[in-house]
Formats: C-alpha cells, structure tokens, sequence
C-alpha cells in the first residue's frame, strides 16, 4: 500500500504578481508490504518503516511554482527539488469556495488464527485530515503552507493503524509506537 501525498502546482500571474492555483498531482509513496504474520521483530519492522516513511515524505515535492519557462519545486522542508516523480492528477474539492483534499490513512487488521499465529485478514484506507490549498501562493507565504503540509503528513503517518483481533477481542495499536490506543470492541 502507498502513501498518497499532494502536490500542489502554481502558475505565475503577471497581473497580480502571484503565483495561482492550477493543479494539483498526487505522488504515491510507496511502502513495504505489510508482514503476512505479526512477531515482535516484524512489528518493529512496521515501528522502523514509519520513520524511514516521514523522513521520505518530507523530502517529496510539495509545491510546484511555474513562471514563465522557469520552474521551481520545493519540498516540505522548502528546501529546492531537481525533479518531479512520476504523478498522476488528483481532483481538488470546494467547501465553501476552499479547495481542499481528504487524505486518508492505513489500517491494517490482524487476526489471531487456530495455530496462534496473528495474520493480516485486511488492508484498507480510512479518512483521517483535509488538506488545504491555497487558491494563491505569495513567495512569503510558502513556509507557512510546506509548514501545514509537514504537519498534514506527520499526521498521516501518526494515524496508521494496527487492528489486532485476538477471540472477541480486537485491540488497536499506533503504527508509530506500537502502543495501545484503546480498545474498538469489548
């Protein structure tokens, strides 16, 4: 499963000197799979790849400023990137005349098997932030955005999910610690 992150693309406008929404790419960062069973070492496993995820994430493309034949990129750091990766478009939603998008999160939901092995029974993405785009980008403001951005995905990140179902009891844990967030069912 991937890491859904946005990149935001903005053309110069001569007459407002601003830069002005025009896309918006979709980059998927992609993950190892998920382990077929859940030990102690393959649970770190999932621990050590969520950081090694954010680290990846915050060096991804964020924003995309044309003007003219130049074009500039940044990433969540606001540091310059060379080159674009493969991206695919992504449609931006309106509420209230505010673009945004709904990024969603994984879960992953393990199941205790005869044999006493814990075993993925299922993978599957939950909504869990909006993300906000500006509908202009002013050269000051561009921290302010990668900055909410960084904390958009810090988010993501936090809320992977592990659901482990052991008899009729299913307990949740938090992919970034391994630890106990509180139970879903009694």
């Amino acid at each position: 499963m991937s890491l859904l992150l946005p990149i935001s693309v903005y053309q110069y406008d001569s007459r407002t000197k601003r830069y002005a929404f025009q896309s918006c790419l979709q980059f998927a960062l992609r993950s190892n799979p998920l382990p077929h069973t859940l030990t102690s070492s393959t649970s770190a496993g999932i621990v050590s790849e969520n950081i090694d995820l954010l680290k990846t994430a915050m060096r991804a493309p964020a924003v995309v400023l044309r003007k003219g034949s130049r074009v500039r990129i940044y990433n969540a750091a606001c540091e310059e990137v060379q080159t674009l990766p493969p991206t695919e478009p992504i449609r931006v939603l309106r509420a209230y005349e505010l673009p945004y998008l709904n990024l969603s999160t994984q879960i992953a939901h393990y199941r205790l098997r005869t044999d006493g092995a814990l075993v993925l029974a299922d993978v599957c993405s939950l909504h869990c932030t909006m993300c906000h785009i500006p509908e202009y980008m002013e050269l000051d403001y561009i921290r302010t955005h990668l900055w909410s951005r960084r904390h958009t995905i810090r988010k993501l990140l936090r809320d992977r999910r592990l659901v482990v179902e052991v008899g009729e009891r299913a307990t949740l844990f938090s992919t970034e610690t391994l630890k106990r967030q509180k139970p879903i069912c009694e």
